[in-house]
């Protein structure tokens, strides 16, 4: 489908009869227009069409041509005053072929800088990465096309033939000489001005001569197809493009179609009355025996002369097109010959023929790229287009703590250094990263700040997603509830923090209980009272009321300090319906931070943790209840922490100084292209992150509860290092080769 055809004659404003491909149509042009992620889009419907383009092409929006792959519209753009051709390419990835034509189109136009062959301008960036199934490719706007003016009543001399084929050729070897085969040029992909400035257009079939898998697809429309293509000859050479040429040429002179056969038997059937059946010297190109055999069998026609059939044509055309329209490719004219014909010598300067720098290399023939990957490169070169919309990092990083940068308190694998590496000098963050560990106990305020200190950089609370971090989600249930809260730290002032009223820990809930524990009095430890915590314990009843307030949910925050009290409680409240003591009711719901079996401590050897805390808890419980424990955990290597972390991740980035450069754009509201999750523990680091899929990449260090030399057998990682250092700098590496982070 041509992008440039005539302009309409008669506008409109909002919705109207208008001129179109000649005659009058009804064009509702309602603008539904809205914002979306990160700009303004603004929707018309165009002859039932929805168009959806940026806000900067303003109306009026016209309809100037639709084909098989879609529809085109004329527009302004309001920031540079110039008129433009909008090709709206609807569900362009429901199949792999048609989205591999529109890729190779864009790459191809992108490489090529002539005078004679269409401009893009601009890929309309779509709203999000992932979600958009069209394409709007923005090209110079042309008035009309060359099928157009052949039909029409406009008087055409042999001036006009001769700067029609002129330009037709000086394009034809900008193309050639980056290795290049249009494969469908007829005269609607041939676009035209009012001044006859001719361009060449719809590049979505073109190969480069390297390739051999030329048969696989549809080439030329038939009536412009060169007889070795009619004969499926597996290999050929630039020489088709020639032969379309002579069509070309000669239907502009005769105003009508040279060889219009109905398939492909006619097809054949016509170039030979008009060439002659060819001799066997005309068969050399063609391989199969069959093929040979086939043209034998044709009906013979005599050679007709050019001259004869044509009288009234300049002998100089003449000579040309029959130079061009030869059986055997191998003695067609080369482009380079046909523009130094004397029918052009009055057009012809070679300094002006310019060819192209260097070939063009179709990258992505060569691999299999499914719809996905399509639309991933496509997605890319919008941004080529729209620099100025790249505002966030396509990659992220989610950094374990315990075991990858820390150990208890101590840096571990260069940890300070590697993360150094994602700020500026400035101190200033330029690649968005997360604390995504399944510890806790504090408050995301006070574990940022600890983390600044051991690590030396400025660490923010929003980028700290400890494993109770999803709690928040539960506040609207349990906000005015009264719950308990488990662990080591200070587990009642997070939950406070996070919007719990009626919050106390089971530290404090215990005590209330004469003899709840009859161990206590054998603990030489006492609990170390939580501050910043007082306002909540203001919410609850005095002390005898919390043998009657029932406790609607239990919340282990953190690693039980205190394994055989925590288990005794716990055991009294979900047995009981939350009153302890009383008689046996229904379980009140239990939530998990976490389920890790083990993690990575000082000492040498894995410690125990919540997950063994919980097991413990659940044998015994089950043990004693007619019911088997219910529970919810959190954590990894649940996949909705991941997804959260990469919302949060996303925030990071949208937040990040525009002002700085910024590495590896990607598009506010976009999905990240690939977020790294560094990780020592196989079964809820790894584990997780392949749970979770696209885009998360795990990396393994091996200075946490993973330790092996080669990759861990169950839960594999996409890659194994050292240390976090290490991880970070392949990360910066591949994202970042050409950037001094």
């Amino acid at each position: 489908m041509s992008v440039g055809h005539a302009r309409p004659t008669a506008g409109f404003g909002r919705q109207g009869w208008i001129w179109y491909r000649g005659g009058w149509a009804w064009a509702e042009m309602t603008a539904l227009g809205g914002w979306a992620s990160s700009g303004r889009y603004v929707q018309y419907n165009v002859l039932g069409s929805l168009f959806e383009v940026s806000a900067k092409y303003v109306p009026p929006i016209h309809p100037v041509g639709r084909g098989a792959y879609g529809i085109v519209c004329c527009a302004t753009n309001a920031e540079t005053k110039e008129e433009v051709a909008i090709k709206k390419i609807g569900n362009a990835f429901d199949n792999r072929i048609d989205g591999k034509r529109t890729l190779r189109e864009i790459k191809l136009l992108c490489h090529m800088d002539h005078e004679n062959i269409i401009k893009i301008k601009d890929i309309i960036r779509p709203p999000e990465r992932e979600n958009f199934n069209d394409v709007y490719i923005v090209y110079e706007l042309m008035d009309t096309d060359l099928n157009q003016i052949i039909r029409s009543n406009q008087a055409l001399t042999d001036d006009h033939c001769q700067y029609f084929l002129y330009q037709l050729l000086r394009g034809l070897k900008y193309i050639h000489s980056a290795s290049v085969l249009h494969r469908d040029l007829k005269p609607s992909n041939l676009l035209l001005n009012a001044n006859c400035d001719l361009k060449i257009c719809d590049f979505g079939l073109a190969r480069t001569t390297s390739e051999t898998d030329f048969m696989t697809e549809y080439v030329v429309t038939r009536w412009y197809r060169a007889p070795e293509l009619l004969l499926n000859c597996s290999e050929y050479t630039a020489a088709i493009d020639i032969w379309s040429v002579g069509c070309i040429f000669l239907e502009i002179i005769r105003r009508e179609p040279l060889f219009p056969g109905k398939d492909y038997v006619q097809q054949l059937m016509l170039i030979t009355e008009l060439l002659g059946s060819p001799d066997d010297s005309d068969l050399g190109f063609l391989r199969s025996d069959n093929a040979r055999k086939y043209v034998k069998q044709l009906p013979r026609f005599p050679r007709q002369p050019f001259i004869e059939k044509y009288p009234n044509v300049s002998p100089l055309a003449i000579n040309l097109a029959e130079k061009m329209l030869v059986f055997d490719p191998s003695k067609r004219i080369t482009v380079e010959e046909a523009l130094n014909h004397p029918y052009l010598s009055g057009l012809h300067e070679i300094n002006e023929e310019p060819t192209c720098p260097s070939p063009f290399i179709f990258g992505f023939e060569q691999t299999s790229l499914n719809e996905e990957d399509i639309k991933e490169l496509i997605w890319e070169e919008s941004l080529n287009f729209n620099p100025d919309d790249m505002i966030e990092p396509s990659f992220g990083i989610a950094f374990d703590i315990d075991g990858v940068v820390l150990r208890d308190h101590t840096p571990i694998g260069g940890s300070p250094l590697a993360l150094r590496r994602l700020y500026d000098d400035s101190g200033a963050l330029k690649i968005p990263y997360v604390f995504l560990t399944n510890g806790g106990g504090f408050r995301e305020s006070k574990r940022a700040l600890e983390l600044s200190e051991l690590l030396g950089v400025k660490i923010f609370p929003s980028q700290v997603l400890q494993g109770h971090s999803p709690f928040r989600q539960l506040v609207n249930r349990y906000e005015n509830e009264f719950i308990v809260a488990v662990g080591k730290g200070e587990p009642a002032a997070v939950m406070f923090e996070y919007g719990f009223k009626n919050v106390m820990s089971i530290d404090e809930y215990a005590s209330c209980f004469d003899d709840i524990d009859p161990l206590a009095k054998y603990k030489k430890w006492t609990t170390k009272p939580v501050t910043n915590q007082s306002s909540s314990f203001e919410r609850i009843a005095p002390r005898k009321s919390v043998y009657s307030q029932r406790v609607q949910a239990a919340f282990i925050v953190s690693d039980s300090v205190d394994w055989s009290r925590d288990i005794q409680v716990l055991c009294d409240i979900l047995r009981t319906g939350g009153l302890p003591g009383r008689e046996i009711g229904h379980q009140p719901p239990l939530y998990f931070a976490h389920d890790d079996l083990k993690y990575q401590a000082t000492f040498p050897s894995e410690r125990l943790g919540m997950g063994a805390f919980r097991i413990a808890l659940e044998s015994i419980f089950n043990r004693l209840h007619t019911n088997a424990l219910e529970y919810t955990s959190f954590g990894k290597p649940n996949p909705f922490v991941f997804k959260n972390a990469e919302n949060l991740l996303k925030q990071l980035a949208s937040s990040l100084d525009h002002e700085l450069p910024l590495v590896n754009h990607a598009i506010d509201g976009s999905h990240f292209k690939t977020l790294y999750m560094i990780g020592d523990n196989p079964s809820v680091d790894i584990k997780g992150a392949q749970q979770a899929g696209h885009p998360w990449f795990s990396i393994l260090t091996r200075t946490g509860v993973f330790k092996g030399k080669e990759n861990d057998a169950d839960f594999p990682a996409d890659l194994v290092v050292d240390t976090v250092e290490e991880a970070v700098d392949y990360i910066l590496r591949k994202e970042c080769t050409s950037l001094n982070l």
